[in-house]
């Protein structure tokens, strides 16, 4: 008893010690009405470059920590194609306003020059054909045409004769049937063509094996994601349970002071307040294993995730039950067998925090290795799959392609070897008796022409297709004339706003090509720093593939909570002060951007639970660029100086 009091007077005066500094505190507080205390965290806008545009990533100018400028090229894409879509889209578009010009212009003056020439010229044939029509009236009377038609005659009788002879040569041919040349020529395109269908094929099928293998990549790279998302949660599930065995080593502690010391006045209060934590603990427990167990009955963490929820639960109503049992164990005093339960609890309270904290450590390594790689992964995985499924399209297609050939020259082959159809003989001795016939008109035409002399029948013939030609000259001078009517009379309003449609569709064109083209230059939208580079060289993307990550570090900001009973004392345009551990004794100015307009629990990131219970509202702080020292996450402390009553709006 005599080695105890002077602890417990130890203890009176450091309990005493801090409540004068607490009072003297508050009393500061108290005395700096314009300031506002709070913490917070470093937050920054994350902004993701993604590609507009199919392609191959051909150049990335960029790599992880690079500051960037507005407009400052990022990555390039392929731009072959594209290029040449922009040139197409240019010539489509000057053909268009070429005609477009030509017609609002309308007829050029060389144009209805030469529509009035090509009316004299009509006259001029219808002259001509007058002038002939009169010299076959004329040469009516004289013999010497029909001579010269029964030359004509005979003429034709020996081209009938020789059409007779290639038709009995064709008969003869269709007989015989194909030569053994024509046949071997069509087995060699069957076979080739066999062998283009064999090639597409095994094309198609190494395309679809790879996309098969593509695509089991990618689903890999999905489970890895949700794997690093689990791991996440596991972390999570691992702070908690390392705060829990934290809580319960302090009140084993306690515990053992307790057994060990005689009881003091105040001592009751303090296990009765460390009751009532224990029993808050419990609560917010038991409200965190609800939730871990309805994530887990959707299938949205792991079974190892409930059963750490589980066990903070249990721990946390171990807690309670030692706070009660301390404050039963005040009133009838310590023996030692307590004394010995108290160090026990000590040393297995100390053997959990040290397991907890191991598994923490274990959890936070986990979650870093999945982290490393598996966006990345994902991202590569996703576009080569859409590659390939485009590849595979264009193999089938020429597969089918191949098909058709072979299926055209197996045709063409059975066709040669089943030899001349019946049709096909017949046909050829129907042109035989046709070319028959035709020798034998022809000789007919001769002696009937010969017979024909002395009527003059060619020369009444020639003066009938003289007039003939008269009144066909006759209409080749209407239509000229009404095609010069025309030109005179300029462009129909129609055809002027067809033109014009066409001009603003190729301007459009255009417009949307050398868009795409622009989109192959991947730029930065703000100035900011590159944090993740996600797609490199070689690789392809699809339209909304992202390609790198960046902060905007110039308009940095900080998130503090504050009680609702400052509310009123905080307004927009207020000025602020930061610090930082990482910059001691170094302050940022800041000015108050945002005020909440309602009102909320304190986040779960607060560390006490007093505070957990209370209503807070939310207070955003710019820090401008953080004179390049404040980085995203970075825990900073806030001072709000806040006007005074008198002078609030």
């Amino acid at each position: 008893m005599r080695q105890r009091a002077p602890r417990i007077i130890v203890a009176l005066l450091v309990l005493t010690t801090v409540v004068v500094l607490l009072v003297r505190r508050r009393a500061g507080a108290d005395e700096s009405p314009g300031q506002v205390e709070g913490s917070g965290t470093v937050e920054a806008v994350e902004i993701d470059v993604a590609a507009q545009t199919a392609g191959r990533v051909i150049a990335l100018r960029v790599e992880e920590g690079d500051t960037l400028k507005p407009g400052q090229t990022i990555a390039e894409l392929e731009r072959d194609t594209l290029a040449a879509e922009v040139d197409r889209a240019h010539a489509a578009l000057y053909s268009a306003r070429m005609r477009l010009a030509e017609v609002q212009r309308g007829a050029r003056s060389e144009e209805i020059r030469a529509r009035a020439a090509q009316l004299d010229e009509a006259l001029a044939g219808l002259d001509a054909a007058r002038a002939a029509a009169r010299i076959a009236r004329a040469a009516h009377d004289r013999p010497t045409e029909l001579t010269a038609a029964a030359d004509t005659a005979a003429a034709q009788q020996q081209q009938a004769a020789a059409a007779l002879a290639q038709a009995r040569a064709r008969e003869a041919e269709a007989r015989h049937g194909a030569r053994a040349q024509e046949i071997e020529a069509a087995r060699a395109n069957a076979a080739r063509a066999n062998d283009a269908v064999d090639t597409a094929a095994a094309a198609a099928a190494s395309v679809a094996a790879r996309l098969r293998g593509a695509e089991a990549e990618l689903a890999q790279a999905e489970r890895a994601d949700a794997e690093r998302q689990q791991a996440t949660s596991q972390v999570a599930a691992a702070q908690t349970q390392a705060d829990v065995t934290q809580s319960a080593l302090a009140a084993a502690r306690a515990r053992q002071e307790l057994v060990e010391a005689t009881p003091r006045p105040d001592l009751r209060q303090q296990l009765e307040a460390r009751l009532q934590r224990a029993r808050a603990g419990l609560q917010v427990a038991s409200q965190d294993l609800g939730r871990v167990q309805q994530l887990y009955e959707s299938g949205a963490t792991a079974k190892r995730t409930l059963d750490a929820a589980t066990a903070a639960r249990d721990q946390a109503q171990a807690q309670v039950n030692e706070a009660e049992a301390a404050v039963r164990d005040l009133d009838r005093g310590a023996r030692d067998m307590e004394r010995r339960e108290a160090a026990a609890g000590v040393a297995q309270a100390e053997a959990a925090a040290r397991g907890a904290q191991d598994g923490l450590a274990n959890a936070r390594r986990e979650e870093a290795i999945l982290r490393a790689g598996s966006r990345q992964q994902l991202e590569r995985a996703r576009a080569a799959a859409e590659q390939l499924r485009l590849d595979r399209q264009g193999a089938e297609s020429a597969l089918g392609q191949a098909r058709q050939q072979a299926a055209q020259a197996k045709a063409q082959l059975d066709l040669l070897l089943a030899g001349t159809r019946a049709e096909q003989v017949e046909q050829a001795a129907a042109a035989v008796k046709q070319a028959e016939a035709g020798r034998q008109g022809a000789g007919a035409a001769v002696r009937h022409t010969r017979q024909i002399l002395a009527d003059r029948f060619a020369l009444r013939q020639q003066l009938t297709a003289a007039e003939h030609q008269v009144t066909a000259a006759a209409a080749r001078v209407a239509a000229a004339r009404a095609s010069l009517d025309l030109a005179l009379a300029g462009t129909t309003p129609e055809l002027k706003e067809a033109a014009r449609g066409d001009m603003q569709q190729a301007e459009a064109a255009e417009r949307a090509a050398a868009s795409r083209l622009a989109d192959s230059y991947l730029l930065a939208p703000r100035a900011g720093t590159v944090s993740e580079v996600i797609l490199r060289e070689g690789e392809a993307v699809s339209p909304g593939s992202v390609v790198v990550r960046m902060f905007d570090l110039a308009r940095l900001w900080v998130r503090t909570y504050l009680p609702v009973t400052q509310f009123g004392r905080i307004h927009r345009g207020d000025k602020a002060t930061v610090t930082c551990d990482a910059q001691p004794g170094k302050t940022y100015p800041g000015e108050v951007l945002t005020v909440s307009d309602e009102s909320e629990f304190t986040p779960k990131n607060t560390q006490t639970t007093e505070e957990r219970i209370k209503q807070v509202f939310w207070v955003k702080v710019g820090v401008g660029d953080g004179q390049g020292e404040l980085k995203p996450g970075l825990p900073v402390d806030v001072v709000l100086h806040a006007a005074p009553a008198a002078e609030q709006p």
